[in-house]
């Protein structure tokens, strides 16, 4: 009876320092995350680092310690770390994106790109950041209809993303459609984007139209 009474209080430890563990985790990942958003990136690597000592398989903390690496100007280490995240899990939809958004943005490796996000979106079928950046890698590679399809998508799923429809307006004047170009981009500017006075500019002329 003895031996069970100190099996149990083993238990509820152990139950309590994995608790205990888990809210520490997840405490370091949102500062990581707060400090990545007001730029303080050595911070949010030193927060995430701190969960991989701890949890060395804990896929968040690698894909977004890869993002802040991205942020700093470490290419090498961002792609390291998203591929990590993505050993660890295979079905990380967050790692899929960043590092097509890395591909894409940073690199130019369209193709790279649109396989990862198309991998993001297969594994979360209304990830908006997901089809905002394949939709513009499409464009760099001049494939302007699956570029307003993924826009469109965006815009089905939520109406009011602003990017969507600045975006999707870039892409109908590249197709000469300036109507539905200026449509747009009014709903755009409605949704508060900042558009590029040249883009406006262009399309004034492209069109012969003021607005």
């Amino acid at each position: 009876m003895k031996k069970m009474v100190i099996a149990f209080a083993l238990s509820v430890i152990s139950t309590a320092c994995f608790a205990q563990n888990n809210q520490d985790i997840q405490g370091r990942i949102n500062n990581g995350i707060a400090y990545g958003k007001n730029g303080q990136y050595d911070q949010a690597i030193s927060e995430f680092n701190a969960v991989i000592a701890i949890d060395p398989n804990n896929a968040d903390a690698y894909s977004n310690r890869g993002l802040a690496n991205q942020f700093k100007g470490d290419l090498n280490q961002a792609l390291a770390d998203f591929n990590k995240a993505i050993e660890i899990n295979p079905d990380h939809a967050d790692a899929y994106n960043n590092r097509g958004l890395l591909y894409g943005k940073y690199k130019g490796e369209f193709d790279k790109a649109i396989s990862d996000l198309t991998r993001a979106i297969e594994i979360n079928p209304n990830y908006i950041d997901a089809y905002l950046s394949r939709g513009m890698a499409y464009s760099y590679k001049n494939q302007i209809d699956n570029a307003i399809s993924d826009y469109n998508k965006i815009i089905e799923i939520n109406p009011n993303i602003a990017d969507a429809y600045y975006n999707r307006s870039a892409s109908y004047y590249e197709k000469g459609e300036y109507g539905r170009s200026w449509d747009d981009l009014h709903k755009a500017q409605g949704l508060g984007a900042q558009i590029d006075p040249s883009f406006i500019t262009a399309l004034k002329k492209a069109s012969g139209r003021e607005n």
